[in-house]
């Protein structure tokens, strides 16, 4: 099956890594997978990707990402069955495209009700939570019984969240390292979280913690009012509140500085990086999200 996938830029950030995943997946199982990035990025590299529409060939599905590229991809295959996939409810990238989309995937509850709010029917949208390579991401090296070393990921710019996280470590006398456009982008995010007992993050940087079987913080700088703001250390409790916005914060609007930072940090349990990676595994693998997409697909 020839599958077409847009995405609006392929750097290191969320979508694009989702996108990514979701190549790799469709490619293992042998369709003939391209990506129309109009603004292409690091990862168009080790994919086969477009940055114009000019030639590109018809294909069998169309699974659309970025509201505006959907619309033009959707204008010159009208005929083409399209799914249009929403990460968030913030940017209007993620609205739904002024186009005959057949079928709308969101990646949590949020999205959801926020896709109905602007006018999609719910019965024509699946939810299929935010996804990860499980297998790339993965526990390699053991995690400390105290807490000794912390990773922030983020792509926000170095401010009051990164003063908080690299103070509470400080303060505590853990190592702390940072990756992320700001601090250095890195490739094997995997390595990095390996070398770690704790990961701070949100979005995606969560999963990839947690399937790393670390202990996990969500916390950044929020990108709606700018507040450093996180639903903290998660246990398996805070997990299930905390998947309703993918790991932003946003569920509990929890405003934390050093001190809060340094109180969550000391509720590192060794053991609940096992609990976490066995989150990630049943909820958020890339094989379970592609064959729910695949039986949508086989639906249209």
């Amino acid at each position: 099956m020839k599958v077409l996938i847009s995405a609006h830029t392929l750097d290191y950030s969320g979508v694009p890594t989702y996108t990514f995943t979701l190549y790799n997946e469709l490619k293992k199982r042998g369709h003939d997978v391209y990506v129309y990035s109009p603004n292409g990025g690091p990862f168009e590299k080790e994919m086969i990707t477009f940055k114009s529409m000019k030639g590109v060939k018809t294909p069998d599905v169309f699974i659309g990402q970025c509201r505006d590229c959907t619309e033009k991809v959707a204008e010159l295959f009208p005929s083409v069955p399209k799914i249009f996939i929403s990460h968030g409810t913030i940017t209007v990238h993620e609205e739904p495209p002024s186009a005959n989309i057949d079928y709308y995937v969101a990646v949590n509850e949020t999205v959801v009700g926020n896709l109905v709010r602007l006018g999609v029917e719910g019965r024509n949208i699946a939810l299929i939570r935010d996804f990860i390579d499980t297998d790339e991401f993965s526990p390699r090296t053991p995690v400390s019984s105290k807490l000794s070393s912390v990773l922030y990921i983020s792509n926000r710019r170095k401010g009051r969240a990164y003063m908080a996280v690299m103070q509470a470590c400080r303060r505590l006398g853990v190592r702390f390292n940072a990756i992320g456009a700001p601090h250095g982008s890195v490739r094997q995010v995997s390595d990095a979280i390996n070398e770690v007992d704790l990961v701070v993050s949100i979005g995606r940087g969560i999963l990839e913690g947690m399937a790393c079987g670390r202990a996990v913080i969500s916390f950044d700088r929020s990108v709606v009012d700018g507040c450093t703001c996180g639903d903290g250390y998660l246990t398996r409790k805070a997990y299930e509140q905390s998947k309703h916005e993918n790991f932003t914060g946003r569920t509990s609007g929890r405003v934390m500085n050093t001190l809060d930072m340094i109180n969550e940090m000391e509720r590192y349990v060794a053991g609940d990086g096992l609990i976490n990676r066995s989150l990630a595994v049943d909820h958020h693998d890339v094989r379970k999200g592609v064959d729910s997409l695949l039986s949508i697909v086989k639906k249209l």
